[in-house]
């Protein structure tokens, strides 16, 4: 046998699962299933409202069918990259991996018994916090290129990490602040959401052409059931399939406070109220402050271009940052704007 011949056996045998992918690969063998783990039931908690992430390209009609929900319980959320195609054939592996993103707990054995046209029950694993009030846990299951920054920026979406409030200033009680909305919506809907004239809205281009505006608020330090800090409320009509998280995240940019347990008096139909973080300055001629929510590809030096302000003054207002405030978390950044 050949030296070079010799080489080849030798890292096939040292790395058999990394030539068993690129089998994989080459000549289309259906991907096998690995990394599964159930999440451990607590003593509190037996049931809860959890959520799958869907990354096959399926529309809703066809989630709603697969999943056996209702359409009002499906909402989208945009990765990164495109869909991804799979190869056909039910086995468990590859059912798992086209339908249900690869989120199905596998039973040893359960192919023996599979008939086309039969039903048959797939558990897809999910989890429940410590608490009723607890953040919802998202299932995912983590794709070709995908960071870990990527990946919490997705959670960030579904469950607002790295939230803080603005405490109170002994000297201000009320001030002007702003609130940055970058979910899409035009002008009117922003007024209807946000309890404000339109002239209250001024518009401001992000750095990957998208529009956003800047909505100008009355920010007041109020307590929040025990949180005394500064808050615009604003009231929002419930629609169906509303839960608090996406309403946050689609409506006001991530930029409510979660109070805990708002859900469980959740009606369509009713107007409920949204407590959004803002912020004052020490002074009555303070520069106006900024809620802004960290999106993906964001730096600090591409937030500062963008609102007119100065890395020291953000940094000040922003103690969490750390030592190496370059590299963002996902969450919230409180902004001075230099003034027009």
């Amino acid at each position: 046998m050949s030296s070079k011949y010799a080489s080849l056996v030798l890292l096939v045998l040292l790395f058999p699962q990394f030539f068993s992918s690129l089998r994989n690969f080459v000549f289309g063998v259906p991907a096998q299933l690995s990394q599964i783990y159930p999440f451990p039931c607590s003593n509190q908690i037996k049931t809860c409202s959890s959520l799958l992430y869907q990354h096959n390209g399926l529309n809703k009609d066809q989630i709603a069918t697969f999943y056996s929900v209702n359409k009002s319980q499906i909402e989208p959320i945009g990765h990164s990259r495109g869909k991804q195609d799979y190869l056909p054939g039910d086995t468990f592996p590859n059912v798992s991996i086209q339908i249900y993103s690869g989120e199905a707990w596998k039973v040893v054995g359960e192919e023996k018994s599979y008939l086309v046209g039969d039903e048959v029950t797939f558990h897809l694993v999910c989890g429940c916090g410590e608490k009723d009030d607890s953040k919802p846990i998202v299932t995912y299951t983590v794709q070709e290129f995908d960071s870990l920054s990527k990946t919490l920026y997705l959670v960030f979406q579904l469950n607002c990490l790295k939230i803080y409030y603005f405490p109170c200033s002994n000297q201000i009680k009320t001030c002007s602040s702003l609130l940055y909305q970058h979910n899409g919506l035009n002008k009117d809907q922003i007024a209807t959401f946000y309890s404000v004239n339109k002239s209250q809205i001024e518009p401001i281009g992000h750095s990957r052409g998208k529009q956003d505006y800047l909505v100008t608020v009355p920010c007041t330090c109020i307590n929040v059931n025990g949180t005394i800090g500064y808050f615009y409320d604003t009231l929002y009509t419930l629609r169906p399939g509303n839960t608090f998280p996406n309403v946050s995240r689609q409506i006001y940019s991530g930029e409510a406070w979660k109070v805990g347990g708002e859900e469980k008096s959740y009606l369509v139909g009713d107007e409920v109220t949204f407590h959004l973080v803002c912020g004052c300055g020490e002074k009555d001629d303070s520069k106006p402050i900024v809620t802004y929510t960290v999106q993906e590809f964001d730096s600090l030096s591409s937030i500062v271009d963008l609102l007119s302000s100065k890395v020291g003054d953000i940094e000040k207002l922003n103690p969490y940052l750390g030592q190496q405030p370059q590299f963002l978390d996902v969450g919230w950044l409180y902004v001075p704007k230099e003034r027009s």
